[in-house]
This record gives structure tokens, sequence and C-alpha cells, in this order.
């Protein structure tokens, strides 16, 4: 029964899902039009992920303002998809909302914000349900969707 146990506890950790995001990159801004985002995902675990489910959104914020703990609310919603271990899954998806010309330039010129905020939730080999949310601030200069943040900029020590 300990051996049992043990095998349990090592898929839980070693051998389940570990899903990343390993590139986050939104098309050109356009003033009053959707731009699609590009997210690659990949399963860096060692067994399938089944019913992989992603949201996302957009925050347009002024430099000055907070990233509030309610902007980072989503939930994966709908019909999820299998993503087997050491595969990639691209998902490409337009924004939530049109860029304003004051917005744009706001973005270029560094006076505002713009971050991705999301969640994505799927099954391990156990049958646990694993979930994981994302925030990422955006780079006028690159088009991707950095990683990191400043975490003084969201009010939010979490």
């Amino acid at each position: 029964l300990t051996q049992a146990q043990k095998q349990l506890e090592h898929l839980a950790v070693i051998d389940r899902a570990y899903i990343e995001i390993v590139e986050m990159r939104m098309g050109a801004l356009k003033v009053d039009e959707m731009v699609i985002i590009k997210t690659v995902f990949q399963n860096v675990g060692r067994s399938p992920a089944w019913n992989f489910r992603f949201s996302s959104s957009l925050i347009f914020l002024e430099k000055s303002q907070p990233l509030k703990p309610e902007y980072l609310r989503s939930t994966p919603r709908g019909k999820g998809k299998l993503l087997p271990a050491g595969k990639e899954l691209v998902n490409e998806s337009p924004s939530n909302f049109h860029f304003t010309r004051e917005q744009v330039q706001a973005l270029v010129n560094k006076t505002a914000k713009l971050y991705d905020a999301g969640a994505l939730d799927y099954i391990d080999i156990t049958g646990t349900v694993q979930t994981s949310r994302h925030v990422r601030l955006y780079d006028p200069e690159t088009g991707t969707f950095n990683e990191e943040y400043e975490q003084a900029d969201s009010g939010n020590t979490n």
C-alpha cells in the first residue's frame, strides 16, 4: 500500500502534464480594428493534458492606474482539447476590444500599459484539474507580451 501511494505521488508530481505559455504576440496595433493575439502553449510534462482550455483578455490602463485583482478573474470556457506531452498548441484569437487612436499613441509613447490576463485549466493523468493564471505586459517595440510585469503597478501582492 505504501509503495502504491508513492507511485501515485510520483505520477502527480513528476509524470503529470505541465502547460507553459512559450510565446504570446499581438499583430500590429490598428485603430478601430481588433488585432489577433497569437499564443503558443507547450506541454512540457510527461503525460497528456486532457480538456485543455484557455481564456484571455486585454486590459488597457493609463500608466498611473493600478492593475486591480478584479481584472484577473477570467475563467476558461468551452470545449477543451487534448495536448500531448512535448507538443505545442497554437491559438490565434481576436482581441476583446478595438483600439482608439489615443490608445495606440499612448502605448507607443509608453504613457499607458496593455496587459493580457487569463487563465488555463486541464485534467492531468491523475484526473486532477490543474489551473493557472497569467498576467503579461505588452511591449510595443517587439509586439510580444512579456512574462514579467512590475508588481508595484498591480496593487496586488499575490
